[in-house]
């Protein structure tokens, strides 16, 4: 917890964006207020995501994120493959059904086993496989938390690709990058 430190001289508590998206813009509001904070550096997709879609109201805080548009199209996982489909990425076979008559209908065309994530979420959050039609018809669940950073509302299903993860983190400043690192996932 970053209060222990000797060179922090205050600190506040704030509403999880998990809890209430809309509280915790409030919270941050708050304490920008109190305490004539500047400059504002969220953390993760659940802190980053609600403060993006709300910038304009932390009028003279300086906020080192991109627009919320550029940081949906990152997020939100139906997005990110549609684009990267138009862009000639190759992806795995995805498909996003928006009703339960397509999901029957998805559930014959794909091939087993298969990955169901939620379009909104990090870290893996949320998403699981499934080996054949029926366990992904018995699991699969259409009803979920919708929100702007989390999204459980008709899941995405993937095709399973077997392999090694590796991630990437990228540091753009005005459309440049500046810097880059790739890792191999170990466990």
């Amino acid at each position: 917890q970053t209060f222990f430190s000797k060179h922090c001289t205050n600190w506040s508590t704030y509403t999880s964006p998990r809890e209430s998206e809309d509280q915790y813009v409030r919270d941050l509001l708050s304490m920008v207020k109190e305490h004539s904070i500047d400059i504002m550096i969220p953390v993760g997709a659940a802190g980053t995501v609600p403060v993006a879609l709300h910038q304009e109201r932390f009028e003279d805080v300086r906020i080192p994120v991109d627009s919320y548009e550029n940081i949906e199209l990152a997020h939100d996982k139906e997005k990110t493959f549609e684009a990267a489909e138009e862009l000639g990425v190759p992806i795995p076979a995805t498909y996003c059904p928006k009703n339960e008559d397509e999901l029957r209908r998805i559930a014959d065309d794909i091939g087993y086993p298969a990955v169901v994530k939620p379009r909104k979420t990090a870290a893996s959050r949320g998403m699981y496989y499934v080996d054949s039609k029926p366990e992904l018809l018995k699991k699969y669940d259409s009803e979920g938390q919708d929100g702007v950073s989390v999204d459980f509302t008709y899941p995405l299903i993937q095709e399973y690709v077997q392999g090694e993860i590796h991630d990437v983190c990228v540091l753009f400043q005005n459309g440049e990058l500046k810097k880059a690192l790739t890792q191999k996932r170990l466990r």
